[in-house]
């Protein structure tokens, strides 16, 4: 694939909107090695277990995620934590409106292999620090590639949600999926396409894994994030869906 036609291709990973609000939340300079942003529920329903929220590539720098793992922690009952994974180097905001980003290139410094190993790494301190008896992870664009990779592996996680995930290899890596997901579709998404979609929940069925699709008519890849007021309603459903997840997932 040309740079232009890969640049073409990814172009909504790029694009999106900053969302209003205070994040209430705190970074911790060091858990398991990163720093980290962590929400806390006003009541805690259960200290065993806990959600990673796997950012996508502009990082922690924006408000979004932080909103975000607000309302997850508040509306599970459960604490978030949100590594920093970007080594201080995740897209900026400003390729948002400023054209020519070297996307390539960011991937080539922020590989799949190394950012696995990030992840696993961050996990396996998380559950050790504070007594974790499970996980679960929740992935945007970028980062669904890790969240199904975790799913893939019996013990590391015990569920991902995971919203338009980015450069995913159907069906290869959809066999390999051991764990329950929920997966947030985009009607418009360059990557996972509605032919790929379909394909992944064929898999999924076939191999008697709990799954659950739910689609965003009108809505494009990027939407549960970085989503524009246009996207609003769409979000809010997104959210209400992951936390359903999570409460499920742990019997809450």
């Amino acid at each position: 694939m040309s740079s232009s036609s890969s640049s073409d291709a990814h172009k909504h990973c790029l694009s999106g909107s900053i969302h209003s609000g205070e994040p209430k939340g705190r970074f911790e300079e060091d858990i398991a090695g990163f720093r980290t942003y962590v929400a806390t529920p006003s009541v805690l329903a259960r200290k065993d277990k806990a959600i990673v929220y796997l950012a996508d590539l502009f990082g922690l720098d924006l408000p979004n995620p932080k909103l975000l793992s607000d309302a997850y922690a508040e509306e599970s009952g459960l604490t978030v934590y949100a590594p920093d994974f970007m080594e201080g180097n995740p897209v900026p905001t400003d390729a948002f409106t400023v054209g020519g980003f070297d996307l390539q290139g960011w991937f080539a410094s922020h590989s799949h292999e190394k950012v696995y190993g990030f992840c696993t790494e961050f996990i396996a301190g998380l559950k050790e620090k504070y007594k974790l008896t499970g996980v679960a992870v929740v992935s945007f664009c970028w980062s669904g590639w890790f969240a199904v990779e975790l799913a893939s592996r019996p013990d590391i996680i015990d569920g991902a949600a995971i919203a338009h995930p980015s450069r995913v290899k159907v069906p290869e890596q959809i066999e390999t999926i051991c764990k329950p997901t929920l997966w947030i579709c985009a009607e418009k998404d360059h990557d996972l396409t509605t032919v790929k979609r379909k394909t992944a929940q064929e898999v999924l069925e076939k191999n008697g894994v709990p799954n659950k699709f739910v689609d965003f008519p009108g809505t494009m890849h990027g939407f549960a994030v970085r989503g524009s007021d246009s996207d609003k309603e769409s979000r809010e459903k997104a959210k209400d869906e992951v936390v359903k997840f999570f409460r499920e997932l742990y019997h809450l």
